[in-house]
């Protein structure tokens, strides 16, 4: 039997495209796109593992943008970026100045 994936079912649900400025110093923009409607989770936390920010929003279909501004008065300092979504999660790592 032969199995025949379009690429498109090989792409996966959501992918970050950019988040910038990274290094940031107030604040940044994270550029995804999903491949459906979904309610996502945006959390941002520091090197010794604490969640600093959170948010939920929802996707659209297609490219997303999401404005971060930092109200908390962060350090600075190596934070990681997590949206989580259907039981998955995607990371990236970046840097307040």
């Amino acid at each position: 039997t032969v199995k025949y994936k379009l690429k498109s079912e090989d792409e996966p649900d959501l992918k970050i495209l950019s988040v910038i400025p990274n290094p940031f110093s107030e604040n940044f923009n994270l550029n995804f796109s999903a491949k459906v409607v979904m309610d996502v989770d945006i959390m941002l936390i520091n090197s010794s593992g604490q969640v600093v920010a959170q948010d939920k929003i929802q996707t659209l279909e297609g490219y997303n943008k999401y404005e971060f501004t930092d109200k908390f008065n962060l350090n600075k300092g190596i934070y990681f970026l997590y949206i989580i979504f259907n039981d998955q999660k995607i990371t990236q790592k970046i840097i307040k100045n």
